[in-house]
Parts: structure tokens; sequence; C-alpha cells
């Protein structure tokens, strides 16, 4: 072989090793790139599938109302890379076992967690059959009933203890006349929500509310005067801050009352009025339309 043939087949033997070397490079770095891509992927699907749970969290009461125990309900949503759903199942201890799932919308890459949201009841500050800024007038202080009891057609435990008649002339608005977790300054607005369809849930009036001859169950919450006549009565937690008043044919309150006067129109006597304790319809009602939040200490668990 001559001196130039063995020169050129040098250089082909290097050109095929730089030739090796480079596709060897381009490769680890596609590689690098797709594990990077897939890494990224799976990082906005976890990102999305801890949203669901966020959503759930937040507005997990407006869709939870009415849903049995094992019975489940699910809120969806996206943002600009993914999608999410949170599937609510409802247990019967206060707790909702939430599952989260959020799929990257590029390679489809699906990432699922899991946590346990409770049920935070609204619940008035006190436990009494009435919690009242003004004293009660002898004649409607023996009106009030503060044993423990049911009215008819509501199927509830045995009684619990007496709930007494709570005059409070000192407490702050924003605690005296808050349930739960929602201050006042929120709460009208937190039982206005839309949700889904409960017997129990919230009702609220911004303003004076008259009920003549009715019968509602459910917490029940007015920034004014509530005024009941007619026989009209309210099964559950009744919060009125401008007062409560009694007209022509009375009415009542069956759960417990949370108010700034309790009185009668003029003319109207203290034996048309009724207010009784029940821990059953306060227990019920205050679960319905709830917020809902963390356990303590418990983080969300994913799903492998």
């Amino acid at each position: 072989m001559s001196r130039r043939g063995a020169v050129l087949l040098t250089v082909l033997a290097a050109l095929v090793l730089v030739g090796e070397v480079t596709a060897a490079l381009l490769l680890a770095r596609l590689q690098g790139a797709r594990a990077a891509r897939n890494a990224e992927a799976a990082l906005i699907a976890r990102t999305a599938a801890l949203s669901a749970l966020a959503r759930a969290t937040t507005d997990g009461h407006a869709v939870v109302g009415g849903l049995p125990v094992g019975g489940q309900t699910s809120i969806q949503g996206a943002f600009a890379d993914a999608t999410y759903e949170a599937v609510l199942i409802r247990s019967g201890d206060g707790l909702l076992e939430v599952r989260g799932s959020g799929v990257e919308r590029g390679l489809g890459l699906q990432r699922e967690v899991t946590t346990t949201l409770r049920i935070l009841p609204l619940l008035p500050m006190a436990r009494a059959v009435i919690t009242v800024r003004r004293p009660l007038s002898a004649g409607l202080a023996a009106r009030v009933t503060p044993s423990d009891s049911a009215p008819p057609g509501w199927l509830c435990p045995s009684p619990g203890p007496d709930a007494p008649l709570v005059v409070d002339p000192a407490t702050h608005d924003s605690l005296f006349y808050s349930l739960g977790p929602v201050a006042w300054p929120a709460l009208v607005a937190w039982a206005s929500q839309p949700r889904a369809p409960d017997s129990l849930q919230p009702r609220a009036s911004a303003s004076d509310l008259v009920l003549d001859g009715v019968r509602i169950t459910g917490t029940l919450v007015v920034d004014g005067v509530l005024t009941l006549s007619g026989g009209a009565e309210v099964d559950g937690v009744v919060v009125a801050r401008r007062g409560v008043v009694f007209g022509p044919g009375g009415g009542a309150v069956w759960g417990a009352l949370v108010t700034e006067s309790l009185g009668t129109v003029s003319g109207v006597t203290p034996a048309v009025a009724r207010v009784s304790y029940s821990s059953c319809i306060v227990g019920r009602t205050s679960r319905s339309g709830a917020p809902l939040g963390p356990i303590p200490g418990l983080l969300p668990a994913d799903v492998w």
C-alpha cells in the first residue's frame, strides 16, 4: 500500500470515529432533552393534581350538599398546560376523601394525589338555645326551652344535655355572630353562595326578612330583623343580627338562635313565641354547606 493510501485510510477512520462520537453526543443530548421534557411534564401534571386538591378545599362545600355517605362528586378545571379533576367521596364521620388527578396537555402524562378533608361545622360561638345581646323579658324567657329535643318528623338520637340561654353584650360582632370558621363580615355572602341541592342548605337575607306561615329548614342568616308570624317555623341555626320579632300568629325557632334581641310586635303576647333547643338539628344543619379544611399534619400522598 502506498503512503498516500495509508493516510487516506487513517483520515477515513478518523472521520468515522468523529461521526460516531458526534452521533453519541447528539443521542445523549436528545435523550437528556426527552428526560427533561418528561420530568417537566410530570411536574406539571402533579402540580395540576395538587391544584385539584386546593380547589376541593376552597369550593368543595358548593358541590357536596345532599351527598349521601359513600356518595361522590367531582370538580374539574384547567390552566394553560394541564387539566385537573378532584373527586370527593363523603364518609359518615364528617370527613371527605379527595383524589386529585392532573393531566399535562403536551405528552398526556397523568399524576394523582390523595388527601382527606374535614367538614368545619357552622356552629354558633356558644352551645346555647339562644345567644342574645339584651336580656329577655320574663314573658319571652318563659317561652324558651333549653332541654334538648327534636320536632316531629326528625329522626334523632337520644337527647343530650340542656343548652342555656346566654346573654352576652360584650363580644365583638365578628365573633358573636360567627358560625364556625366564618366570621360575621363574610357570613351573609357565604350563606348566599350557590350550592348543590340540599334541603338543609344555608339561606341568607341581606336586609330585614319576614316569614309568614312557612316552615324552612337549615341555617338562616339575616343581616337585619327577622319577623316570624302566622305560625312560621325555622328548624336550624338562626343568626339574626338586628333581632327577632314575633308578629300576629307568632312562630318558632327549633335548633339554636343567635341574635341582638328577642321581642314581639305591639299587641302580640309572648305566648305565640317558642324557641327550643335541638342538638340534632344544630348538628345536621351545621354541616350543610360548611367549609372544608385540611387535617393538621396530614400531607397529600402520591398515588403510584
